[in-house]
């Protein structure tokens, strides 16, 4: 190349750009590079160029548009035209445009870029030929395209149009409008069962408000183009649903609209999704701005970039002239300080904090409870803080005042407690006494009722042995009397008084036994209450149902025997005395280690007997009963009567003691 030629590349793409330029320098090219369209301008407005090669797809100016404002800061620049995702219509119009040379289709390679920039630059008259070009551009993209068409079999086509999980149609402009082509998707979308049935429809029956579709027709032949538009669209069936249109407006050669081509979406959750969100937002905003509590969002230079109407109302003035105020722009500068440590704190911490802050106000210092957190973006870098303070002043204060009486009533507590040790020692001392005087007066119990015990064997031996002989011993002088004396009147009178001996002696007998019963150390505790019960029932009247389990004597100690012993008596004089009763249960049983005696009555209530005894009775039983370790119960039989239990344990089990 003898001559160097100034070519500019415009492209968003950094990557194809720098392919592009390496084989344009290599091959001779000065090249000047822009990825946008406003830096192309400025470079076409600022230095000489002999030919563009641009990407119409661009990010920040349509590309019909820039190529026209480049024709008119660089009359006649040859331009070579470069997309891969434009219509094949948009694509003839294009190329047909002023010093618009030629177009092609990406990809394109660096070296097909540099061959058509060599030929454009080795021509200079080839822009005063540009409308001759365009025809042959429009040829050239026409002949690509048919041979893609050739290609592309009508049955794939029609497969894919088919098959497309979107609708998709053509229609004829107009209020009304009548459908010409229509795919199953947006039959089944709307309900019908037949796409003749879909196609029979004008395209405003599916509105659900026709004026809706007169709108959209003006717009979309107004621009060409429209990218999700939503509509209101009723189904075959009446129900209302959200659709996305995207279409564009299909012209002929004259500019005239031909049809629209359109692709339809169904976006009822979507827009039931944003509904929802907006309503839930309109609740997040009237709980966040009707909130006792200052809440508010910071960025990361700390400045408020969000309060709610409470924190506002506040610092009213200060909103009002700064938009996003610091803290300085708030509070003193110690606040404002403190404020901003506790905030490098979170960030950095990356977790939320809790603080308790003064904040001087207008009416005077108050304290928040405040708690910070960070807000993170989806790589997890914080982009703001968020904050809640509620004011506490008013606890604060219950809290100092709680505090002054907690203290005031720990100091009555512990005098109070004091004089509850005093009192508690001096009832500690009285109540050792009182378990020493009950200990005392319980050996003092158990010896007198030893002493009773004794005293009764020898009141038994000495009534028995001696009285009992002198009884005996006069019975058998009268009767000896009465065989020495005739029968006379003197018979009868020895009978009489032979017979009251006879039953003294019995009743001596019996009282003996009552004082002490030999029986009981003879053949044990057993035979000795069957003795005692028989007696009561020969003497008493009272019917007796009695049942004693067998228990072996080991088992029970002489001194817990006599006292069973006793509590049997003294209840059987109870009944006899003061129940009034006609039938008595007796039992004797062993339950595991201990021996139960219980007797019920079915005569008068436990209270009657109470209020015609003594109770000397039934305190001598529960003394007992102490002494052996046990316990005695009275109470209210039932349906009648009175049951008496005693309750002690017996001698551990030695094994020895059968061999």
């Amino acid at each position: 190349m003898t001559e160097q030629y100034r070519i500019l590349i415009v492209d968003n793409c950094p990557g194809q750009m720098k392919a592009w330029s390496q084989v344009l320098a290599h091959g001779g090219f000065d090249v000047v590079q822009a990825e946008t369209g406003a830096r192309a301008l400025e470079c076409a407005g600022s230095m000489a160029l002999d030919c563009a090669v641009v990407n119409v797809s661009l990010a920040d100016i349509d590309g019909a548009a820039f190529v026209e404002q480049l024709q008119n800061l660089a009359p006649g620049l040859p331009c070579i035209l470069i997309s891969s995702d434009i219509t094949v219509q948009s694509a003839l119009a294009m190329v047909g445009r002023r010093g618009v040379v030629a177009y092609e289709h990406k990809p394109v390679s660096p070296e097909r870029i540099a061959a058509l920039a060599r030929d454009v630059c080795a021509h200079p008259g080839l822009a005063d030929l540009d409308r001759a070009n365009a025809a042959l551009g429009k040829q050239i993209l026409l002949r690509k395209r048919a041979e893609a068409a050739v290609r592309e079999s009508h049955s794939n086509f029609r497969t894919l149009f088919n098959n497309v999980p979107v609708g998709l149609y053509r229609n004829t402009p107009g209020d009304k409008g009548e459908f010409i082509m229509a795919n199953p998707a947006i039959v089944a979308m709307f309900g019908f069962d037949s796409e003749a049935e879909f196609l029979a429809l004008n395209v405003s029956d599916i509105y659900v408000n026709p004026d809706e579709r007169r709108l959209f027709s003006d717009k979309l032949s107004r621009t060409g183009h429209l990218a999700e538009e939503p509509l209101k669209f009723r189904k075959k069936n009446g129900e209302i649903f959200w659709g996305a249109v995207t279409a564009n407006a299909v012209r002929d050669d004259s500019g005239g609209i031909r049809f629209f081509d359109g692709i339809v979406e169904d976006i009822t959750e979507r827009v039931q999704a944003e509904q929802a969100l907006r309503r839930s937002e309109e609740r997040l905003n009237s709980i966040i701005n009707n909130a006792p509590s200052l809440i508010y969002l910071k960025d990361l230079d700390f400045r408020y970039i969000l309060v709610n109407n409470l924190f506002r109302n506040y610092y009213e003035q200060v909103f009002a002239n700064i938009a996003h105020p610091l803290d300085n722009d708030l509070f003193d500068d110690e606040t404002a300080v403190r404020i901003r440590s506790n905030d490098t704190r979170v960030l950095e911490l990356g977790r939320p904090l809790e603080f308790e802050d003064r904040i001087p106000m207008a009416g005077g210092v108050r304290t928040y409870y405040t708690v910070k957190f960070p807000l993170f973006d989806e790589r997890g870098a914080p982009y703001a803080l968020c904050g809640m303070s509620t004011d506490i002043t008013d606890i604060k204060q219950t809290q100092e005042e709680l505090e002054r009486h907690k203290t005031h009533l720990e100091e009555i507590v512990l005098e109070r407690t004091q004089e509850f040790m005093r009192a508690n020692r001096e009832l500690q001392t009285e109540i050792k006494e009182r378990k020493r005087m009950e200990r005392r007066l319980g050996e003092l119990s158990e010896r007198v009722i030893s002493m009773q015990e004794q005293e009764r064997a020898r009141l038994s031996r000495e009534l028995h042995d001696e009285l009992g002989q002198q009884l005996t011993a006069l019975r058998l002088e009268f009767d000896m009397m009465k065989k020495q004396v005739p029968e006379t009147a003197a018979h009868g009178f020895a009978d009489a008084i032979s017979g009251m001996l006879e039953k003294i002696t019995v009743e001596l007998r019996r009282i003996c036994k009552g004082l002490r019963p030999t029986v009981l150390d003879d053949l044990g505790l057993r035979s000795a209450l069957t003795a005692l019960i028989r007696d009561f029932e020969n003497h008493s009247g009272l019917q007796f149902d009695v049942r004693m389990e067998h228990i072996p004597e080991h088992r029970v100690p002489s001194h817990v025997a006599i006292h069973v012993y006793r509590v049997l008596q003294e209840s059987l004089n109870n009944v006899v005395k003061h129940a009034r009763a006609d039938r008595v249960a007796i039992s004797l049983e062993q339950r595991a280690d201990r021996l139960a005696l219980t007797v019920s009555d079915n005569g008068c209530a436990m209270n009657d007997i109470q209020n015609h005894s003594s109770g000397f009775g039934i305190i001598g039983m529960a003394r007992r009963a102490e002494l052996c370790h046990g316990r005695v119960t009275i109470v209210a039989n039932q349906p009648q009567g009175t049951r008496v239990t005693l309750d002690v344990p017996l001698a551990p089990y030695e094994r020895n003691s059968h061999s």
